[in-house]
């Protein structure tokens, strides 16, 4: 894997990246190999790490360099892991939705794949489409507020209940949350999410998120993005499609 690895770094560094049919190195084949591997032998690893260490073995030391290519090679890779979903039949707004919040860690990320695969395979008998459908409000909330400076959480500019019930439960699914992803169970920590759903859709109905009070107003977009961001451990949700 590593002189694989080795290869793909190097021939980027050159600037002789594969571009349409043209591959002459086989860096695709490469790759695809590098996928398999990991994911066969189900191996967790760090890409950028590889990358990192290709890079200094090559001395490559400038860091813009480095982090131009590490991009590059990044996406290139991610190229591969998308094809490898659809070969599973893993839809393609899922594999967006996974492979939008990072595929670093190859294996991990496939496991993310297959788990929300599953979840949607089984969206009717579920809460998986109310999960869908509330992260998706709340990345809606979130885009169009990106310019608010947003800080830490603070439960003294509570106003209304709701906030408070909505705080608590994101926090004690957090830290089960926070276990299950230590054991890569990523189907679990998606059957966990549902607990949010209505404590969400309360907190939508009693409260008017953009309140006159600046303060106030910037406290609900914190604690909305802070639960926007936990789900972005497994993908963004707001990609997939009902």
């Amino acid at each position: 894997t590593m002189n694989k690895i080795d290869n793909i770094v190097a021939t980027f560094s050159r600037g002789l990246i594969p571009t349409g049919s043209q591959d002459p190195y086989a860096l695709r084949r490469q790759a695809i190999g590098i996928v398999n591997i990991l994911v066969n032998a189900k191996y967790n690893i760090s890409l950028i790490k590889l990358i990192h260490a290709s890079l200094d073995m090559l001395e490559i030391r400038n860091e813009e360099k480095r982090i131009e290519l590490i991009g590059a090679i990044l996406d290139f890779f991610k190229l591969r892991v998308k094809n490898l979903f659809m070969e599973e039949n893993i839809k393609y707004d899922v594999v967006d939705a996974v492979l939008e919040v990072g595929c670093d860690d190859i294996y991990e990320t496939y496991l993310r794949a297959k788990a929300v695969a599953e979840a949607m395979e089984n969206i009717d008998t579920t809460e998986f489409k109310q999960v869908i459908t509330v992260f998706g409000r709340i990345s809606n909330m979130t885009k169009q507020n990106k310019d608010v400076d947003i800080g830490e959480i603070k439960e003294s500019l509570f106003e209304d209940t709701v906030e408070n019930i909505l705080y608590k439960t994101y926090q004690e699914v957090q830290v089960k949350i926070e276990e299950l992803i230590g054991q890569e169970d990523y189907s679990n920590v998606l059957k966990l999410l549902e607990k949010l759903v209505v404590p969400i859709n309360s907190f939508f109905d009693n409260v008017m998120v953009m309140s006159e009070n600046m303060e106030v107003r910037k406290n609900r977009l914190c604690l909305l993005q802070s639960i926007l961001n936990f789900s972005f451990k497994i993908a963004d949700l707001s990609k997939i499609t009902i």
